[in-house]
């Protein structure tokens, strides 16, 4: 367009007036496109997210910052700063504004954000606590897909992998992140508790007792014991036992995870108890106590001898021991293995014997020579029928003949008996039997 020829003053005016305000009309529209606040964010987001944002002023020169929300709930870290890290808690649609103050200008911009809740992700176990060897079956759900960690043991059981089949040998934490269709992810945890097996064992002091004993049984390889038997009324829940003739079930537990064993308990007899003696009596009045009479017994693992006179029992305690009694005594000896016991007795006698002559108020006897090799000989003032006894030390009848006492020499041959020391016995009807001593060479 061609403007008019403007030479007047009027005409100057006008035209000074409009090139100004055309100039004017330009300059404010450039500023204010410039100054125009702005600022870039995510418009969707998961809850518990955090974004920061810039403040972006353009050419206005800023000196003051305002971060606002038109809905409660976003968490402004720096509501006053140009730079800002917004916290968003909660699902739901928020307003954000941002607010820029340069000198006596206001510039404000808005962005909406979308926030999507979080997927509530649950996980659960078939069986927990199991035992060593043990599976159990995990379960998520709350989500479209779902990552385990660990990842290692794990059997699917279908194609989104929300179910797994575990058989851990230790007690073992998983995790699963599940991952909702918006995109939003949660975990959730569990932890599967593997109980030891026991490795059960019966420990037991012996296997074998007599009548009035007991064995003592104990469960070792678990923390719990429960013990049956025919011989108990009702399950005994405790570590040991005493436990006479029978059956016995223990089951030990750690947990869940059980064991199982048996142990039987044999009645056998009591001990039968030998005991054997030097010799059974002993004389008096001619030194014979002097020499202890030996006692010895078999049959046990320990001795007990009774009655202890001190000086006249060498021994108490022992297979052997040796007494000298001043009055013919009864022993007993008690043996014991530990959980059997039996007795034996033994008597020794003491007798009036004179070695080669023995006299009495009725008759009197005479045996020699002594010490004899081959024959003994005999005189006694019984007139009638007599019974010689010979004995070894130990008391047994070595040899026994009958003989007619008239007044007459008497002899018994001793040949074939072993050399040492045996007893003669000289026994008659209504007459005190007489012991002699000899020796057999």
């Amino acid at each position: 367009m061609k403007l008019p020829n403007l030479n007047s003053a009027p005409q100057r005016l006008a035209s000074n007036f409009l090139r100004n305000l055309t100039f004017c009309f330009f300059i404010v529209l450039t500023n204010n496109s410039k100054a125009q606040a702005s600022f870039n964010i995510t418009h969707t987001l998961c809850a518990g997210n955090t974004v920061s944002v810039i403040a972006l002023s353009g050419t206005l020169t800023a000196n003051a910052y305002t971060w606002t929300s038109a809905n409660s709930g976003p968490f402004f870290s720096s509501p006053n700063a140009s730079v800002c890290d917004i916290y968003f808690p909660a699902p739901g649609v928020y307003t954000i504004n941002l607010g820029i103050t340069g000198g006596a200008t206001t510039s404000t911009s808005s962005e909406t954000v979308a926030v999507f809740p979080l997927p509530v992700l649950t996980l659960t176990s078939s069986a927990s606590p199991i035992c060593v060897n043990d599976g159990a079956t995990l379960t998520a759900s709350g989500a479209v897909s779902y990552s385990w960690n660990p990842l290692g043991g794990l059997y699917f059981l279908s194609n989104l992998h929300d179910a797994a089949y575990v058989t851990p040998p230790v007690t073992t934490g998983y995790t699963v992140t599940g991952t909702s269709s918006m995109g939003c992810q949660s975990s959730a945890a569990f932890t599967i508790t593997v109980d030891p097996s026991p490795n059960l064992v019966i420990s037991a002091n012996t296997t074998t007792i007599c009548e009035g004993s007991y064995a003592t049984l104990t469960g070792l390889g678990a923390s719990n014991y429960t013990w049956t038997s025919t011989t108990f009324s009702a399950p005994v829940a405790q570590t040991t036992v005493s436990a006479g003739p029978g059956n016995y079930t223990l089951v030990g537990a750690n947990g869940n995870c059980k064991d199982t064993i048996a142990i039987t308990i044999n009645l056998v007899p009591n001990l039968i108890i030998n005991v054997t003696s030097s010799r059974l009596t002993i004389c008096k009045d001619d030194g014979d106590s002097i020499v202890p009479v030996i006692l010895n017994a078999t049959g046990a693992t320990s001795y007990t001898w009774e009655p202890y006179q001190p000086g006249r029992m060498t021994y108490s305690i022992g297979p052997s021991t040796g007494v000298s009694p001043s009055l013919s005594t009864q022993y007993t000896v008690t043996g014991g293995t530990g959980f059997c016991s039996g007795r034996s007795v033994i008597a020794v006698q003491i007798i009036t014997c004179t070695g080669l002559e023995e006299k009495a108020s009725q008759n009197s006897l005479s045996v020699f020579p002594n010490p004899a090799q081959d024959r003994l000989f005999i005189r006694s003032s019984f007139q009638g029928i007599a019974t010689l006894k010979v004995m070894n030390l130990t008391g047994e009848l070595v040899l026994q003949v009958g003989k007619e006492m008239n007044g007459e020499l008497q002899s018994i041959s001793i040949q074939d008996l072993p050399a040492g020391i045996y007893l003669i016995s000289f026994e008659a009807k209504g007459q005190t039997p007489h012991l002699v001593r000899v020796i057999k060479q």
